[in-house]
């Protein structure tokens, strides 16, 4: 009964079913009924008595207006506040009334399963989140939750997510150096100098989803120069390489905002929704790869191939060469015959680029792997255009003999499906 002292007697009044929640950084929160209507409420309490700075005082402030501001299905809404102007009337508390949520922490679930979700699970789980994310970012300014977390997220009855605790969100996209607001193991370096920005939640957001894919608590996981070690925890390379851009230390080397995030969990969401077929190529979009049909090489190739053929046969039949020779000049010929006229592809997924021309054993297969990848480009080679795969050794591979919008075509296409998997 202590605890629901804290709330002023004439608001106690309006509430039945009165029970802690818990206690936070800007004060306690309790769960009640609004006996109005029977609405299921959260009341959060920020006790001048017990307050410790007026930092807090202020981000308590700050979340009532953020929130008032907010209009999204998965954010809980500012039902009413206690002074309606706190500021001026100097009460010895304040309360916040905002809607609740019917449902489990993922921290309370995280503690009661223990143990690590499905990347389907996972994968899902972020979608959801994104959507909130991209919501709070697209306002001007963007808002900032800064305190993403499993504790601060709802799993509610209908399966669905909430994101809760505005604490210590800012509306703004630049904070002032001395601001410390967030949790270790969910903050992101930058937040921890006190500049906070839109990509700061991703980092928050892909430590949450690192610890529901792992289990473990982002504090117990190993770091190397302030980035997590992923590469032994078993996860899948696509799941692999989108925590990796959401939990990376610098800024600049995440995703740049969340719709590249959704981009990336979801390859068709935005590029291309079905097959297409341009300058020769067909390129064909799954799930988990893109394939890329080359076009068949330009006759002239064939014709060269087809005329050493023809003067190799000659060759035989009147300059009396060995048979060695014989030998060795046909089957040049016919493989080179073959392996023009059998069309080449390009397959792209999580684990790099891979080059095949050819059937079964006489298939010829070039492959990069994603992160060894430095530079790709056209360049000419004779009457064609070839497109050069650099890997960061320096060493470079061609791919095709095309024209040059052929080839232009291809660096960007195979560009665009790099840079979602990066």
């Amino acid at each position: 009964m202590h605890q629901l002292e804290k709330i002023p007697s004439e608001l106690r009044e309006e509430f039945d079913d009165l029970s802690f929640l818990g206690r936070g950084g800007q004060g306690l929160t309790f769960r009640a009924t609004r006996k109005s209507d029977q609405k299921e409420v959260v009341l959060k309490v920020l006790d001048f008595l017990e307050l410790s700075s007026w930092k807090n005082y202020d981000l308590f402030l700050r979340e009532i207006a953020i929130l008032k501001t907010l209009n999204h299905p998965a954010v809980p809404k500012v039902l009413a506040v206690f002074p309606e102007t706190p500021q001026d009337n100097e009460p010895e508390a304040v309360v916040l009334v905002q809607e609740y949520f019917e449902g489990d922490s993922l921290k309370a679930l995280l503690d009661e399963e223990n143990e690590a979700w499905s990347e389907k699970n996972v994968l899902a789980f972020l979608a959801e989140m994104l959507e909130i994310l991209a919501y709070l970012h697209s306002l001007n300014p963007p808002v900032v939750h800064r305190d993403i977390k499993p504790s601060n997220i709802i799993l509610r009855q209908d399966g669905s997510y909430a994101l809760i605790d505005f604490g210590a969100a800012t509306s703004t996209q630049k904070t002032n150096a001395s601001t410390f607001v967030g949790t270790n193991g969910y903050m992101a370096p930058e937040q921890m100098m006190g500049r906070a920005e839109p990509r700061s939640d991703l980092y928050s957001l892909g430590a949450t989803a690192l610890q529901l894919a792992t289990g473990l608590h982002p504090s117990d996981l190993t770091r190397e120069n302030f980035a997590f070690r992923l590469d032994d925890l078993g996860l899948s390379p696509r799941l692999l390489r989108i925590l990796e851009r959401l939990v990376h230390p610098l800024p600049e080397k995440r995703f740049q905002g969340v719709r590249q995030a959704q981009q990336r969990l979801n390859p068709s969401q935005d590029l291309v929704k079905a097959d297409i077929s341009e300058n020769g190529f067909k390129l064909v979009r799954q799930d988990d790869c893109t394939n890329i049909l080359l076009p068949r090489p330009h006759l002239g190739l064939i014709a060269l191939y087809a005329l050493i053929s023809v003067m190799g046969v000659l060759a035989i039949l009147f300059e009396g060469a060995s048979r060695f020779q014989n030998i060795s000049v046909l089957i040049w010929a016919g493989l080179g015959i073959f392996q023009l006229t059998v069309p080449g592809r390009v397959l792209i997924d999580d684990e790099g680029i891979r080059f095949m021309r050819g059937l079964g054993p006489f298939s010829r297969v070039k492959a990069w792997a994603v992160d060894d990848i430095s530079d790709i480009r056209s360049q000419k080679t004779g009457a064609f255009l070839t497109v050069v795969v650099q890997d960061k050794a320096g060493k470079k591979q061609s791919v095709g003999a095309l024209s040059g919008a052929q080839a232009q075509w291809l660096v960007r296409h195979v560009l665009e499906e790099l840079e979602e998997r990066r």
